[in-house]
């Protein structure tokens, strides 16, 4: 006979709530004095946030069960509105030193749909067979309509307010849009027999996993052009005087509001995860004391993306990783009387974390009230562990249970480095000339990181990798940070240029910025570097009494390690000669 279950349910809910004198974003640092522990305070954030979500959610259900037959059928669709709006004062205290207001307003649409079938059948005698298994398929979708953020620099002498690009950003308008599609498949088949004349069961199944995810963003930055005077003081720090007619760009005086486009191809992204598995596992008795259980799974792992980085390289449907892996796992229990109140539980397993799409990515996603951008890595690689636990407990009479244990991991992918002989299976410039962007000369033929090869053989330490067209902006920030934390005091600071040493990789926004190729585009970043680390002595009130001294240690070498056309487009012009 079969007896048929069902389910529905609707449930709607509307919830607005207000927090006063919140606190998010908060910046501590270590003391520069080694004596002082605790933490000081670099950055607060307090204000006051409103949200107002909806929920709508429909199930329905359905199970059919027989004598030795079940499936069910599960329906669920989430659907979610959720707009903020917050007012939140931002004050930067040690690395800067500013103070600021910073209007945001979000909406968001989130809706997630879900449909699984689920099969459990058994088989034979008592039901010694047991067949579990499920196909699920779900749709979501994230879609952030027009955030809206206006940040206002504060003068603390005159309370005045203005829109300082460099103090505190410019007023942004998103929108982004995240759809993903999930098909899951699992089959599990267990059998009861006998081994060492005790009750066994081995288990074996199969999974199959498929994600899509389709991440858009568009985002417009409204600066505005002074006419010899501070034009966004007129704004009062109101974030509606922003676009209002009086204050769009006119051509005479030329002074107002303007649209920039700021988001760029690289933000957006299409990728694709594929997960296949296969395991075996044996539950088993070696003694009435002694309990097993020992199982190994098999997954082949694949991460495919679609997409275009900063330098423009474009990925298509690219295998950014791909990897098959084999996960043991050993499960004892030792039961030390013959009650079983007493056991100790060792156990091993061999366990990975993946990237998620955003990580393993070239997008830049920025968190419009966190003032926080998070930046994708194609290079980087799953991180494996070894667990190993030891665990000893106790039960007393009633509810009463004591239990001590301890734990012990092993992380994997550590960097080694040689300049002897390259590890297996690393590429290398000399033997995979089709992983390069920059084509090598001579000596530079070894490990390849960000598409150049390099002197001397590396493998492991995937996260740790660089970017090279990042480098300078990032040797600039740490330079700044280290005169900001000691202007109050006599420092000397080696401020060490990458640019113009090889490998020349200028960062996107200098390539083109000269008619030498990217020789001539570095030497203008390195320029440029130079200006800013001026500027902030200047900020700092501390250019005066500072003696900078700037040298070089190559002397004038063109060609040197890398086809970059230094040689070539010189201008007729060479290092040595004299300048008139």
């Amino acid at each position: 006979s079969w007896r048929i279950g069902y389910l529905a349910a609707i449930s709607y809910r509307n919830e607005t709530e207000f927090f006063e004198n919140f606190i998010d974003g908060q910046v501590f640092r270590r003391s520069q004095d080694n004596s002082v522990f605790e933490l000081e305070q670099d950055r607060s954030n307090i204000g006051n946030l409103s949200t107002n979500n909806t929920l709508l959610t429909g199930l329905g259900g359905i199970t059919v069960k027989g004598e030795r037959n079940k499936f069910k059928l599960n329906l669920l669709h989430i659907q979610n509105g959720e707009t903020q709006s917050s007012f939140v004062t931002q004050r930067n205290i040690i690395l800067n030193s500013n103070l600021s207001e910073r209007t945001a307003l979000l909406f968001t649409e989130r809706s997630i749909s879900n449909a699984i079938l689920n099969g459990i059948h058994s088989l034979g005698e008592e039901g010694a067979w047991n067949i579990d298994w499920k196909g699920a398929v779900t749709f979501a979708r994230v879609y952030d309509q027009d955030f809206r953020v206006t940040p206002f620099l504060i003068n603390e002498d005159n309370e005045l307010r203005s829109i300082s690009p460099s103090e505190s950003g410019d007023p942004l308008r998103i929108w982004r849009d995240l759809e993903e599609i999930n098909f899951a498949g699992r089959l599990d088949i267990s059998k009861k027999h006998k081994l060492f004349g005790y009750d066994a069961k081995v288990k074996v199944g199969g999974s199959y996993i498929y994600k899509n995810r389709e991440f858009g963003v568009d985002q417009f930055a409204l600066p505005n052009v002074d006419a010899g005077s501070e034009f966004s003081l007129r704004f009062e720090g109101d974030p509606d005087q922003i676009l209002a007619d009086e204050n769009i760009l006119s051509p005479n005086p030329r002074q107002g509001t303007f649209i920039r486009q700021d988001s760029n191809p690289s933000d957006s992204f299409d990728s694709d995860i594929t997960i296949l598995g296969a395991y075996i596992s044996e539950e088993f008795k070696v003694a009435k004391w002694f309990n097993a259980i020992l199982g190994v799974r098999v997954e082949q792992f694949e991460l495919k993306y679609t997409g275009i980085d900063v330098n423009g390289t474009v990925f298509d449907n690219e295998s950014f990783i791909d990897e098959t892996d084999i996960f043991p796992t050993a499960n004892l229990i030792f039961e030390l009387d013959e009650d079983g109140n007493k056991k100790i539980r060792a156990s091993y397993g061999r366990t990975t974390a993946r990237p998620s799409f955003k990580e393993a990515s070239t997008a830049a996603i920025i968190d419009p009230v966190a003032n926080s951008i998070f930046n994708g890595n194609p290079n980087i690689r799953p991180t494996y562990i070894n667990n190993y636990d030891l665990r000893f407990e106790t039960y007393g009479e009633g509810t009463n249970f004591f239990a001590i244990s301890g734990f012990y991991k092993t992380f994997e992918d550590p960097i080694e480095i040689s300049y002897k002989e390259n590890f297996p299976g690393e590429p290398t410039g000399k033997d995979n000339p089709e992983l390069l962007k920059m084509k090598w000369h001579h000596g530079h033929f070894n490990t390849v990181v960000n598409g150049i090869s390099r002197i001397g053989f590396m493998k492991g330490g995937m996260e740790a990798r660089w970017v090279d067209e990042n480098m300078a902006d990032t040797f600039l920030v740490r330079a700044q940070h280290y005169i900001q934390d000691h202007k109050d005091e006599s420092f000397f600071l080696y401020y060490a240029l990458q640019q113009p040493h090889v490998p020349r990789t200028p960062h996107p926004r200098f390539v083109g910025s000269t008619d030498m190729g990217p020789r001539g585009d570095v030497i203008v970043e390195a320029d440029w570097c130079i200006g800013e680390l001026v500027h902030t002595l200047e900020k700092e009130g501390l250019l005066e009494n500072t003696l900078i001294i700037l040298s070089s240690d190559n002397g004038p070498v063109l060609n040197d390690g890398y086809y970059d056309e230094a040689d070539t487009r010189d201008w007729q012009q060479r290092p040595t000669d004299r300048v008139l």
